[in-house]
């Protein structure tokens, strides 16, 4: 089955987390959407990688070694738009960190780090890019990453938990105060994906449990973020498109 490609042609989309996993595969599929990109994650080697491979696609992108639990970078970023390409239409916060721990075992600063990563730097990295957008005066789209597991009750990884279901609520917050500037927010919510999060037998297990008989691949999860992105979504916001095989239902 041939494969829809949204029109991005000539938007300005941010990508955190761009340097591998979901955030890079994100980067190309917009990148042959048409899109220019701003690319920031902490991995500085992994990011040069992505941009490298960015515009061998064809598209024109800057990248910025960014921490977005660091307010100031995360604003350096969105800014880091408007300086090479004049405006900001597009964001993508994919940044994240797991902790697969028991609540007896997480530590504190265990139990900071994933919050700080995941729900911290998804609200700042929002804000940043709103205010962007806001300055630009032109609306734009934001899409947050929250998590399948919001569906169900895990065992393991209570900071994990929270923060994706805090991403939820700066979603649909962030929706209702941004709408009348223009600006919509959505979430994505991942089932099991192939990248370097899924503990040993994780993938196995989603290949069982999935109607779909299979894990997921970044790669199925472009077509929704590009779908967000995109005026074909023009008339959606506040939502949460669960991309999980069937594996989470609810």
């Amino acid at each position: 089955m041939k494969r829809t490609v949204y029109d991005l042609s000539g938007s300005v989309v941010l990508i955190t987390g761009a340097a591998g996993g979901i955030g890079r595969a994100a980067a190309l599929a917009v990148a042959k959407s048409g899109a220019n990109l701003i690319l920031g994650d902490v991995d500085d080697a992994q990011l040069r990688e992505t941009h490298a491979a960015v515009e061998r696609a064809g598209a024109r992108a800057a990248m910025l070694p960014t921490d977005v639990r660091e307010p100031d970078q995360c604003a350096a970023l969105a800014g880091l738009a408007v300086e090479h390409f004049g405006r900001l239409d597009g964001a993508l916060c994919i940044a994240g960190v797991i902790n697969r721990e028991t609540i007896l075992t997480t530590s504190y600063e265990t139990w900071k780090r994933v919050i700080d990563v995941n729900l911290t730097g998804t609200f700042l990295t929002v804000q940043a890019a709103a205010r962007t957008m806001i300055a630009c005066g032109s609306g734009g789209s934001i899409v947050t990453c929250s998590s399948g597991v919001v569906l169900r009750s895990p065992a393991r990884g209570i900071d994990y938990v929270a923060s994706k279901l805090g991403i939820l609520a700066v979603t649909r917050s962030a929706a209702g105060e941004l709408g009348p500037h223009g600006i919509r927010v959505n979430a994505i919510a991942p089932g099991v994906i192939n990248t370097a999060m899924p503990e040993d037998g994780s993938l196995a297990w989603a290949a069982a449990q999935t109607p779909l008989h299979r894990y997921g691949e970044p790669g199925d999860l472009t077509g929704s973020l590009c779908f967000l992105l995109s005026d074909d979504s023009s008339y959606i916001t506040g939502h949460t498109l669960h991309v999980n095989g069937g594996i989470f239902m609810g």
